[in-house]
């Protein structure tokens, strides 16, 4: 709920304005009666809170009638308000959904109230309209669009784990299952694009049931995300049914595994005014082939995902979320003896709805260890590459029996 008040605030917060400027990710503009005032700040809440109480650069807009422009990273006049002196006549646009909406009142705590019932009532289909038009223009996404969103987080989770890289485990002494045991994936990176720079984190938890053929698979995943000062979060939980059609049988020959993969969860940011819900169902194939130390891996992968509402209360959450993600990729694996190998791999990443990054290549190389039955260690460098967009991370991933 505090997101959707936070949604609210922001454009309530420009009631109170006369003036602000362009920031890193974050800028108010406004034309004021008699002054102008320009700010930008890392925290839309923050920016809004000294608006409203006319403190900082603020203190002179008081009592004026005012022209106001929210720019949100690249997206320019994102949210529009006009306003007369008194708050009491208030007019609201939104340019990229056609919304323009008139608040008149009493009083300018009338007026502010009615905004807030809109956006979190029966209007919040209208916010969410908004948000969806970021997740394709802005690098600043929270829940699609980009390579750090929450579709690409999980998508990206599903095709490494049951993709890309399930060749060096498959192939050890013995019949080898789809899926047991423990595994945790933790990647950490800084990425870079026309908007703002970032650090993020990632860390998935799995744990399954296995069986030479069929293996069932839970996973937690999460992710933390630092854009110039902002806090992006995404969280959700994976279920994944391996299904070995041709079963590793030790050294040698061929695998094929399909992997069925629903997930649900969502991703918020509080700074950013942002966040969804949604559920995604998806399909990875991983088919493997060892030629002596060599072993290639052909990995492809289909997701599906799509937004749900909330209610909470008296307050209506939607999430204008429909993204289709293709995934393919190639890997080959050096195998060193029985229990070390190198690997590399090059995958390429399509948005097939609009996104404002809707492709990119995600190159990887390391190394792996294995300390028992189709269980070890494996680090590797892993990068994302994309039009005004580049990460650089690494990535480990320790796993037991997978």
């Amino acid at each position: 709920m505090r997101l959707g008040r936070t949604c609210a605030a922001v454009t309530i917060g420009l009631l109170s304005l006369s003036g602000v400027a362009r920031a890193d990710l974050l800028s108010l503009s406004v034309t004021g009666s008699s002054s102008s005032v320009n700010a930008s700040g890392k925290s839309l809440p923050d920016l809004v809170d000294d608006l409203i109480n006319t403190q900082g650069k603020f203190q002179s807009l008081s009592g004026q009638s005012y022209n106001a422009a929210l720019n949100y990273g690249d997206v320019q006049n994102a949210i529009l308000l006009d306003s007369n002196s008194a708050g009491t006549d208030v007019t609201l646009r939104i340019p990229s959904t056609g919304l323009t909406r008139r608040f008149t009142g009493s009083s300018s705590e009338d007026v502010q109230q009615q905004i807030k019932d809109f956006l979190l009532k029966d209007g919040s289909s209208e916010y969410a309209k908004f948000l969806e038009q970021i997740n394709k223009q802005s690098l600043l996404g929270v829940v699609d669009g980009n390579p750090r969103a929450t579709t690409a987080l999980f998508s990206d989770h599903a095709f490494r784990a049951f993709g890309i890289n399930r060749a060096p485990a498959r192939f050890d002494a013995g019949t080898i299952n789809v899926a047991s045991g423990f595994r945790f994936d933790g990647e950490v990176g800084v990425a870079d694009n026309d908007e703002a720079s970032e650090t993020y984190y990632n860390g998935a938890l799995s744990t399954g049931f296995s069986g030479e053929n069929v293996g069932v698979v839970f996973t937690y995943i999460g992710s933390y995300r630092d854009v110039d000062g902002s806090a992006l979060f995404s969280s959700g939980f994976e279920l994944a049914v391996p299904i070995g059609l041709i079963p590793a049988k030790g050294a040698g020959g061929v695998s094929w595994t399909l992997t069925p993969v629903g997930t649900v969860g969502g991703g918020a940011s509080y700074d950013l005014a942002a966040g969804g819900t949604m559920w995604g169902l998806g399909l990875t194939s991983s088919f493997s082939l060892q030629a002596g130390p060599f072993v290639f891996t052909l990995a492809n992968q289909y997701t599906h995902y799509e937004g749900f509402s909330l209610d909470i209360g008296e307050y209506h959450f939607d999430t204008n979320v429909s993204q289709d993600v293709l995934k393919n990729g190639v890997g080959v694996t050096f195998l060193i003896g029985t229990a070390a190998y190198i690997d590399g791999s090059l995958s390429y990443t399509n948005f097939l709805n609009d996104a404002a990054v809707d492709h990119y290549w995600t190159p990887s190389i390391g190394a792996g260890l294995k300390f028992g039955h189709a269980s070890g260690i494996h680090i590797a460098y892993k990068g994302d590459f994309g039009s005004d967009y580049t990460s650089h991370g690494g990535e480990i991933s320790l796993y037991f029996g997978y």
